[in-house]
């Protein structure tokens, strides 16, 4: 995969709190992990119950390269050096389309800003930006949709056992990739 060009390190300021984006490694990434299956199993546990949520994390977080922070296009928003938010793309569907398959901010942080300037920095790049978000999440399809994501389909997929409905939202540097037909979703 071609690496993006991100314009990085990167300063914010978030309500007097400094954040520092930068691209990230896999040692940064362990602690965070923690973080991150605790919410998904909150997450999922809205609608499969907290049994079957928590097994449907474990069995994910133990597969090889879950949430892996070792690609070239992996960034994290650092606040006195601990790790508050991860975004990490991969090759899309084409050489110019990329997929945002991890994006994540601790409960801490959100709705101050530091996901939309995650967001800010990824489309900034001359490329097609795709992503999936489940339709039991309005909130966080709002959040990309006001970034400038626009919802192409909606697909049923399985994962690990578990049958959930997907939203795929694409941020539209070429309108090739979008579909005519949107409105009969």
């Amino acid at each position: 995969m071609d690496k993006l060009k991100f314009k990085l390190p990167k300063m914010l300021d978030l309500s007097g709190k400094q954040v520092l984006l930068r691209e990230i490694d896999e040692i940064d990434c362990e602690e965070f992990k923690v973080s991150l299956c605790s919410s998904m199993i909150e997450q999922y546990s809205d609608y499969v119950g907290f049994d079957k949520a928590s097994k449907l994390v474990d069995k994910l977080s133990s597969e090889p390269g879950f949430y892996s922070c070792s690609d070239d296009n992996a960034i994290g928003g650092f606040v006195d050096e601990k790790l508050v938010s991860l975004s990490v793309v991969n090759q899309g569907r084409s050489d110019n389309e990329y997929y945002l398959s991890s994006f994540y901010v601790i409960e801490a942080f959100r709705g101050k800003g530091l996901g939309s300037a995650m967001l800010e920095l990824l489309l900034a790049c001359d490329s097609t930006l795709s992503v999936h978000v489940s339709v039991h999440r309005p909130d966080l399809a709002a959040m990309y949709k006001k970034a400038g994501f626009e919802l192409v389909t909606k697909d049923l997929v399985e994962l690990s056992g578990f049958p959930f409905l997907l939203q795929r939202l694409v941020a539209n540097k070429h309108a090739s990739i979008l579909e005519e037909n949107v409105e009969t979703l």
